[in-house]
Parts: structure tokens; sequence; C-alpha cells
């Protein structure tokens, strides 16, 4: 029995307000946070500040063309008139972010005062440089497993925004391996503070850009050995990145400061620290290369400050966030070290920024890592203990932190990505999370206890995404009229057949049951309770009419495949009054 099928109708549209720019839009600052820098500006000199405007904004990537395009206008103007309002003041202009409604100055107490009484104005942030979080593991997440599957980050890029890369490093000399290179630094003449781009400019794109800065600024052989983690590659092993097959993007985000000494070295030291302005340039940069280059993820091993909650490290982490938000809007992460310092109830920041994808250390029997921050809110751990990686100037060093675990994630996210293409950013983290080995912190101290937390498995996580688990199908398919046509009262019709195939890999399940309010005008016959992978069998239903007239109600169907939890069919027949012959039809009464 093959009855008439129903067809449905197509999803409706969506409208999206326009975006305007607003004195009332957004509450002007807080008196207590324009007193705090005002009085940080009037102890050490004029600082920096991310200010943020009152735009309505959205991270670009959920918006359409024409809809990006007017709140990029709106950003613009807003940014245009607040620099007009204070132009001639003690605030001055260092920078207007291009996606997000924010612009840097640098501004003494006065500054900050008149900033802060602008009605366009809603935040103030410092600008307070962070400085870096400071062969065996490949194995323990599984990438040898993964690897042997042809999933290596072919065809996948990953940027590390860090310290830059020893671009002459064996481990990233292969054709194709650096697809393009940034540096987004600062220089301030004569205070110390130096920009590391090729000519101290303080944006550059040109090739060498990403180059390692030297090796006499203490922190500048970071990005080399974080960059090798992720995709280092020299052909030859031991020694490889998760992804030995991405290409990388490094990006230069620290900055020169001289060290501050009593009495002063001769000669001079340095350190190398990144601020956060310059990283919501790379990240901005990053977001502009989204259909250039195909960026798996972004890398940050940095950070600085301590949040014990994540609406806490949100609200002091707008800007960064707006740009990190932007990027996930187009399925790109910023995968975050957690940071170093052993803490068990939160994390430095941007780790701890909710959209970002926040990562901390295991040792290699799948402890947490002495060193390593935890907070019930981290996303994922990955060893970070006596990790072999490139060295500044060739060759290869152990070093540990959660910037070691965290580009052990990056490059499972290019892998992944390379083998699942069409898979979200949500279901690539779900994956990694529900095949991740769970991990409990166990340290004696310091005080708190989060427990449950997922190590990743590349390998698992890798077959996770490839399965397509249960797939139902039906023939004919659900929201179809079964009409079972006329039935004598009390009597059963013939009965319906269903055809259901599972063409996916995993065992399918069943659940039927009748709704309606005839639904005791008819009977399920067979629902088997699970189907095997790649098989088939047959839903059997009949009509058994109680009294006469129209008789309606629906087969419902359960299952476990994602897609198709909720199933209907709809079924009919009409009970009518039965026939009696007291006669064979051969010899008529007389």
């Amino acid at each position: 029995m093959r009855p008439m099928r129903a067809r449905g109708s197509g999803p409706a549209g969506l409208l999206i307000a326009c975006l305007l720019f607003s004195h009332s839009a957004l509450a002007a600052m807080a008196l207590p946070d324009i007193e705090r820098l005002s009085a940080r500006a009037a102890d050490s000199g004029p600082i920096r500040v991310i200010v943020q405007l009152a735009v309505d904004h959205q991270p670009a990537g959920r918006l359409d063309s024409a809809q990006a395009a007017l709140q990029s206008q709106s950003i613009q103007g807003a940014q245009q008139a607040v620099a007009a309002r204070v132009q001639g003041s003690s605030a001055t202009e260092l920078h207007r972010f291009r996606h997000i409604p924010f612009i840097l100055f640098e501004a003494n107490a006065a500054g900050i005062d008149a900033l802060g009484r602008l009605g366009e104005v809603v935040s103030m942030q410092e600008d307070i440089p962070e400085r870096p979080a400071l062969a065996e593991s490949a194995p323990i997440i599984g990438a040898p497993a993964a690897w042997g599957q042809g999933a290596d980050g072919a065809g996948q890029v990953v940027a590390v925004l860090d310290t830059g890369v020893d671009l002459g490093h064996s481990f990233f000399s292969e054709p194709g391996k650096i697809v393009a290179e940034g540096c987004f630094s600062t220089h301030v003449e004569g205070e110390g503070i130096d920009s590391l781009c090729p000519g101290q400019a303080t944006t550059s794109l040109a090739p060498g850009s990403g180059d390692a800065c030297p090796s006499d600024v203490s922190g500048c052989d970071h990005g080399t050995h974080v960059a090798g983690i992720a995709v280092g590659n020299d052909g030859v092993g031991p020694d490889f990145g998760i992804a030995p097959a991405a290409g990388l993007i490094p990006i230069q985000v620290n900055t020169r400061f001289e060290n501050v000494t009593f009495p002063p070295s001769d000669p001079p030291t340095y350190h190398a620290a990144s601020y956060p302005s310059d990283q919501i340039r790379a990240l901005e940069q990053v977001y502009d290369w989204r259909d250039t280059y195909p960026i798996a993820a972004v890398n940050l091993s940095l950070g600085g400050g301590y949040h014990t909650d994540e609406t806490a490290c949100d609200d002091a982490n707008v800007a960064r966030k707006a740009a990190i938000d932007n990027l996930r809007s187009v399925g790109i992460p910023a995968i975050i070290a957690s940071g170093n310092q052993g803490r068990r109830d939160g994390m430095m920041q941007p780790g701890c920024i909710s959209s970002a994808i926040s990562v901390g250390a295991t040792d290699a029997s799948d402890n947490v890592a002495s060193f390593s921050n935890i907070a019930p809110f981290i996303e994922l751990l990955a060893p970070g203990v006596a990790i072999t990686s490139a060295a500044l100037g060739g060759g290869v060093v152990n070093q540990n932190g959660t910037s070691m675990a965290t580009p052990h994630v990056s490059g499972a996210w290019a892998v992944l990505r390379q083998a699942a293409p069409g898979a979200s950013l949500d279901e690539i983290l779900a994956a990694l999370t529900a095949t991740g080995t769970l991990v409990d912190d166990d340290r004696v101290s310091p005080a708190g206890t989060v427990t449950g937390m997922p190590r990743i498995n590349l390998d698992l996580a890798l077959a996770a995404l490839q399965s397509s688990g249960p797939v139902f199908s039906s023939d004919p398919v659900p929201a179809s009229l079964i009409d079972f046509g006329t039935v004598a009262v009390a009597t059963d019709s013939p009965e319906a057949v269903i055809d259901v195939s599972n063409t996916g890999d995993a065992e399918l399940t069943l659940a039927c049951g009748l709704g309606g309010t005839d639904a005791s005008d008819f009977e399920v016959l067979q629902c088997d309770a699970a189907v095997s992978a790649l098989a088939t069998t047959e839903l059997r239903i009949r009509c058994h009419p109680g009294v006469l007239g129209p008789r309606v109600a629906t087969l419902d169907v359960t299952t476990n495949d994602p897609d198709n939890l909720a199933l209907s069919y709809d079924l009919a027949c009409e009970g009518v009054t039965a026939l009696v012959f007291e006669h064979g039809f051969e010899e008529p009464p007389e």
C-alpha cells in the first residue's frame, strides 16, 4: 500500500533592524570608572585607553552584506563624531578599529575626564601590556592515529598571535607553510617602548613581518615554540606539530619594553609584552583574511589579569570580546591559554572571555599541571608539560605552560576542520568535549576543586565528527496521509506498511504511538525498537473502526536521529455498515 504523500512549506525570512548611532542607546560611563582611570593617569602620566562607543553592534558574520555595510558606516560615523569632539583636548587618538565600535586614545587625567563626560562613550579600559604565558604529547591526544587516516590539517591555516616565528627554522621552511604574515606593535619614541615590526612601523603585512623578535629580548622564543606545536613539520621528524600539513600565519603582536632596574643595567635589557589594542588589531586583520585563507583557528598563548567568572571577564574585555565574537560568527575560534598562576578558581584574560575557547594544561599522566589555571568554565585541557617543539635559532627544546597546551587544541582544530569542512564551530567543540578523557583537579592547594574536564583526544573527536550516526528515512515520507478507505465497523483493514531505512553508521532506535481523538480505531502491529546501521524494517498499521463515519489519527514516531527526533504520519479510514448475505450468489432466493 502506497498512500498519498504530504507536502510542506518553506521557512519564513528574517528581518534585522537598522543599526543606528544614538546618544541614548547606551548609558554613559559610570563615575567610579572615570575617577579610577583619571587617578591612574594623574599618578603615572598619560595612559592608553580603549574607548567603547554607543553603537548597537552585532558580530558581522551574523549579518548579510548590506547589513554589515550599514553597521560599518554606523561605527565609522560614531568614531568620527567622538574624535571631532575631543580634538584639541588632552586625549590623543591613536587608532580606530575597523569592525568594532572602539577607539584607542592616549589621555592624561583631564583627557580621561573629557572622554568620560561624552554621552557617546560607554566604557573605557586601560590598554595594559600582557606578557606571553610561558614529540611526546602528540600520541597522548591521538594525533598519529588521525594522521594515519589522512587527517593532518592539509588545506587549513592556523594564525598564531605571539612573538613571531623563526621563519628560517626547519619546522616552517616547507614551501607554502607560511601563507601570510603580520605585525602589530607599539612604538613610543624615547620611552623604552619600541615596535618589533620591520623598521619599527606599528603595522606591517610585508614578508618578514611575522619573523621572531630578537633573541636578546626576553620571551621572543615563545612564538616559535608555540607555532611548532600547532603546525610544525620539518619533513623528517620525529617531532611534528599536531597539524603538520596545515599552513601558518605568524602574527607578531608584541612590543619591546626596556626593563627598569636600579641601578640601570648597561647594556639595557628588554622583555616582550603585548598591548590588548595590538591584539585586537591583529584579530581584525584575521577577520579581513577570512575569505582569502582557510583559517581554522587563531591561537593566543598570552594574557594577564585574572577573573573568577566569565561575566566579570567579559565586562573587563569588551573590545577584545567584540573582536573574538566577530571571528566566532564566521566559524573561526580564538583558542586561548588559561594562564600559569596555578589557580583553581579562575583564569587570566583574554582566555576567560566567554566566547573564547580556553585551554588548561595536563602532564603525561593526565594530571592537571601544577602551574595551570583552572576554572569551572574552562573549555578543554591538553598536554603542557615538557613539550618538545621548535627552538629559536634552530633545533628543538622542551617547555612547560598552558601556552604549550593551547596550540595542541589549535592544531587539532585544523585537523578536524579538514576532515569535516561542513562542521560548525560548536560541533567541533562538542566533539572534542564529548570524546575527551575526563580529568579532575586533584592538586592539594590552592583551595577549590573542578572535576570532569575534557583532555582532548583528536582521534576520537575525528571519529565522532566523521560518524553520520543514525539516519532515519521512510517510504512514504513523514507527514504523508495513509488512507485505509472504507472499513466495515468492528473489522480489520488490510495492513499498511511504512518502509523504514537506517542509512547511518550507528543503531537507530524507534518508538511508536498513536495520537488524536480516534486513536483507538487504529492499531500498530509492528514497530521494531532498534534498527542496525544500514538496515531496514517495516512499520505496520491497520484500521479497526469501532463506529460509523470518518476516523482520523496520527502515527507518532520518535527516534534517536538528531535530525528526525519526532515524526508523524496522518491516518484515516471510514467505518461503514457490514453487508450480510443469507444466500449465495449462485442461487438467488425464490
